[in-house]
Parts: C-alpha cells; structure tokens; sequence
C-alpha cells in the first residue's frame, strides 16, 4: 500500500465516522447510553442458515435462539463468518445495531489497514434492474465523494465491506428484485463480508431468502431494561417510570428502544403534560410524536434562527420529499431543483437572473 492508497483510506475512515457515528448515531442518543438489546439466532430466515440444533435435529421456521444479554453484535457477526442478516420490528434499533457494529469494525480498520474499511449503504435508492456493485460505486460517489474510479477499484480488490441498511425501504414493488440483486452479489464475491437489515415483517413477505450465513433477530425491551435505563438517566425521569407502572400502553410502547427513546426526551421537556395526555389510549402515539417534534424543534434554543412552526414545516416538506426521492439520509447536494414546484421555482429563477445580470453587467 503506497501513501496514495493510506491516504484515501484514512480519509474515508474518516467520512464513516463522521457521517454515521458522529453525525447519527451520537445524535441520535442524546447523550444517553445505548441499551443492550437482547437477541436470537433464526437461521431458518437465511439461505445458508443451518436448520438443525444442537443435536443435529430438524426445526421449523419459527424456532429462535436466544442469546445471552449483552452479547455484542460484532460477536455475533463473527460467529456467522461475516455475513449477518439483522432484522426487527419497526423501532427495534436494527439501524442502531448496524452502527455498533460500524464503530467495532471501524476500529479494526483503524488499527490494521489490511482489514476492509465498513461503509453503509442506504437501500432505499436502489433501482431495479442495477446491478449492486453498480449502485455501490454511483453511492459512493454521490455521498462518500469517492471517485467512481477509485469506488470500482476498492469493490473488486474487497477494501471496502458493504453494510446494506434498510431492505424493508425498498419500495415494495423493487424489494424483491433488490433481494435477488444482492443474492447475485453476494454470487460473485462470496467471500466478501457484508450486513443487512429489514424489519421482520417485510422480509417474511419475501419469496427470496438472502444468501448470507446467520440471521439475528432484535427482541422487546423487558420491564427490568426499560426501567434501569430510565434509572441510570436520573430523577428528572421519575414521572416516566410511575406512568409506566400503572399505563399499560405506554409499557407497550415502552418496548420499541425507538419509542422508549422519544419518551424520555418528551417526558424532559413537559414532564406532567405529558404523564397525564399519555394515559389517553388512542392518542398515547400520537401525542408522544408531537411533544417529540415540539422538543426537537427547540433543541438548540440558542442557535434558533427560525419559529418552531416554520422549522416543523420546512422539515416536514424535507421529510416527503426525501421519501418520495428514496433518499434516507440527507445530503445538502441531493436537493434538486425538481423538488420545487412552479410556483416555488419562481423567487428563486428571478434572483438567479438578477445574479446573472449582476455578472455581465461586472464583465461588461
């Protein structure tokens, strides 16, 4: 490896870090510590899997085994050989998973350059008909600013180990033909390590088991893991942890580590307001999603240049447009003018013809 080669690599070791592990994953928590998410093996789910147990027994698709709390997911990834399949109920934390990993496998590169560098890949712009290693090299130039030259180069000699997030984004018309997609990767470099998640629902609706050696499953939250999270946070939780001792619905919501999270921050900013509209059922949900946005609106009081509502707007109108775009994590450059409808188009075409005009009235 030349200081050419050590180079590029150090600086997209970087960029993983920086766009995955500082810029989601730690602002994602908060501050707060990542809970420990129980897991179990269900091989049945992947093509490779083993379908025996222990004793060399048959079982049926249903069967899961669990593993023992706190057992790391790099741990996990290691024992299935380097091929894993996470999956999870909506909220479960598979995106959060896949980051711990990143961070394991990130400081193996950091400490060994013979070892391939973990990127993720969002899954939700695959198209059909593209070949993956095809929308690999067009993704690492478009959000990794990886040359294609360079990004073609690194697939083919395994510098790089693809970590595909999200199969369940996917529009569902593609999903299939995304699953095949990396199946006939995987075909052609089977020796090349890789990760996917999906929620557990989408993927059992597949005809396509993907070719990967073990699969994992994310489970509920218990009672006990909920409320020594919500200990360790502190007294300021403590209204939280009586609802969640008299509320069955939010005990039940309580479960998703994703849902359990927008109620700490929810219970942080109206603490009574929200212990008493959250014993409503119906709205339990709902509410909890409008104090979460309410609180993330004025996260940073004091940088705030916009009201609360037009922050919610704006985001709102990002959110469809990503979505529409089949785009999950924002890039300033992946804003196109297309997004923009006639009437909005118009400001912005007058100023650029004022710009224009500026310019050619300077050359003159």
């Amino acid at each position: 490896m030349n200081d050419q080669d050590r180079h590029n690599r150090a600086v997209m070791l970087q960029r993983v870090k920086t766009y995955w592990l500082v810029g989601v994953l730690q602002e994602s928590l908060h501050g707060a510590e990542i809970i420990d998410l129980a897991m179990a093996y269900r091989p049945s789910a992947v093509q490779n899997g083993e379908k025996l147990d222990a004793f060399g027994y048959a079982y049926g698709d249903s069967f899961d085994q669990p593993l023992p709390l706190g057992r790391s997911i790099v741990d996990v990834y290691d024992e299935a050989g380097g091929t894993l399949l996470i999956m999870g109920e909506p909220g479960a934390g598979k995106t959060t998973t896949l980051l711990q990993l990143v961070s394991g496998l990130l400081q193996r590169a950091e400490l060994d350059e013979m070892q391939p560098i973990p990127v993720v890949f969002g899954l939700a712009s695959w198209q059909e008909g593209q070949p993956l290693g095809s929308w690999m090299v067009n993704e690492l130039s478009n959000n990794y600013e990886v040359p294609r030259r360079l990004g073609l180069e690194w697939l083919k000699l395994g510098v790089l180990l693809p970590l595909l997030d999200g199969l369940d984004e996917v529009e569902v018309s593609r999903r299939e033909a995304c699953a095949q997609a990396i199946n006939d990767f995987r075909q052609k470099r089977p020796s090349l390590a890789t990760a996917v998640t999906c929620r557990s629902e989408d993927y059992n609706r597949l005809a396509t088991d993907l070719m990967l050696a073990q699969a994992v499953v994310l489970q509920p939250l218990s009672m006990d893991q909920i409320d020594q999270y919500l200990a360790s946070v502190g007294k300021r939780l403590a209204g939280l942890r009586a609802a969640l001792q008299t509320d069955e619905m939010l005990r039940e919501l309580a479960q998703s580590p994703l849902m359990l999270s927008i109620m700490t921050l929810a219970y942080y900013r109206v603490p009574e307001e929200a212990a008493l509209s959250l014993k409503e059922r119906d709205m339990g949900r709902t509410l909890l999603f409008e104090v979460y946005v309410e609180r993330m609106a004025r996260y940073r009081e004091g940088e705030k240049l916009y009201a609360p509502a037009d922050t919610v707007g704006w985001l709102a109108w990002l959110a469809q447009q990503m979505y529409a775009h089949n785009q999950t994590l924002f890039f300033l450059e992946g804003v196109q003018p297309t997004w923009l409808t006639q009437e909005q188009k118009r400001p912005y075409l007058h100023r650029l013809r004022l710009v224009i005009g500026g310019l050619i009235g300077g050359v003159g």
